[in-house]
């Protein structure tokens, strides 16, 4: 157990002790992120910015999977210590399978943000282009640095065992 936070391998860039990994898509405002998968899905989940502003995850209900869902329409329900509220993406979309883990372990999302805490796969409808809704690692780095007093937080805090 690393006591100094978590070892991180792989680019990122660390903002007031929130950490950005570079490898995924982020929407800085709702604080998710993004991963494409190989068989066209994209993963989705929330960012260390998300799991610190909302508290602990209590709940998580996700919509059924091949549920077709419009652009804007909820994805995923969570209900957090200081937050309550839904994930949604600005494109239509069709719900692949939600993270199983989830469903016995919310507090996962807190721990894993970015691994094992993932919340949903959604398949976008063919054609749309998913990166153009979203900013890389790089530029999310930057934007969260640009408006982190903005969100009122001093810094991201990691609850035990808090792994990238």
């Amino acid at each position: 157990m690393n006591l100094f936070g978590p070892k991180i391998d792989k680019p990122h860039t660390v903002v007031q002790n929130c950490i950005i990994p570079h490898a995924l898509y982020y929407d800085t405002d709702k604080h998710l992120w993004l991963r494409p998968e190989k068989d066209g899905a994209w993963t989705v989940g929330l960012t260390d910015m998300a799991q610190t502003l909302g508290g602990k995850v209590l709940h998580y209900k996700p919509w059924k999977e091949g549920f077709k869902r419009k652009a804007h329409k909820p994805v995923v329900m969570l209900e957090a210590a200081k937050w309550l509220g839904v994930i949604s993406v600005p494109f239509p979309v069709t719900v692949g399978p939600a993270n199983p883990d989830l469903m016995d372990d919310a507090y996962m999302i807190n721990q894993f943000p970015y691994t094992k805490g993932w919340l949903i796969k959604i398949y976008p409808e063919p054609g749309t282009d998913v990166a153009a809704f979203y900013v890389s690692g790089e530029e999310a780095g930057r934007l969260y640095r640009e408006h982190f007093e903005d969100w009122q937080m001093t810094e991201c805090v990691h609850c035990l065992g808090f792994e990238v």
